[in-house]
């Protein structure tokens, strides 16, 4: 199955986009100066590619690093499930340049979307895209019925 996959981490209309969800470390201001250290000794901890590896393996089926080169890293490439190394270091890079263009729907230009937190929550998005992938359904009826159930969602 592996050889006769491929991946569109990127798709082109108006402009590149891909789809997908990050998730990061976020670190709060502390109250003190020995905080605010091993705050920062954590996350310097974490993206130790050692331990980042490490971490992105933690996850059923991997997670893609959002760190440059780790995807061809041959420690990222052994993952417990094999998942990665049968892949490839050529395909997961692939994969992860997805992330070059990722962008985020609530914030367009500088222009924040509130209505947007509602399309999320009714996963319109993910399951229009699983309609297309698993179900066989057309990609533009999959994608007007989309754009009607957000006009919905948003009153329009």
């Amino acid at each position: 199955m592996v050889k006769n996959t491929e991946f569109a981490p990127i798709i082109t209309h108006k402009s590149a986009a891909s789809y997908g969800t990050l998730s990061g470390l976020v670190a709060l201001k502390a109250k003190s100066a020995e905080d605010t250290k091993a705050t920062k000794d954590f996350i310097e901890f974490m993206y130790d590619p050692a331990s980042y590896i490490t971490f992105l393996h933690m996850a059923p089926g991997g997670m893609n690093p959002m760190l440059k080169g780790i995807a061809e890293d041959p420690a990222y490439l052994e993952d417990p499930n094999g998942v990665f190394k049968l892949y490839g270091a050529d395909k997961m890079k692939q994969i992860v340049s997805g992330f070059d263009n990722l962008r985020s729907f609530s914030v367009v230009e500088g222009k924040t979307f509130p209505a947007s937190g509602a399309i999320f929550a009714k996963s319109v998005i993910p399951r229009m895209i699983y309609s297309v992938t698993i179900e066989g359904k057309d990609p533009q009826a999959a994608l007007n019925d989309a754009e009607a159930e957000m006009k919905s969602i948003i009153g329009q």
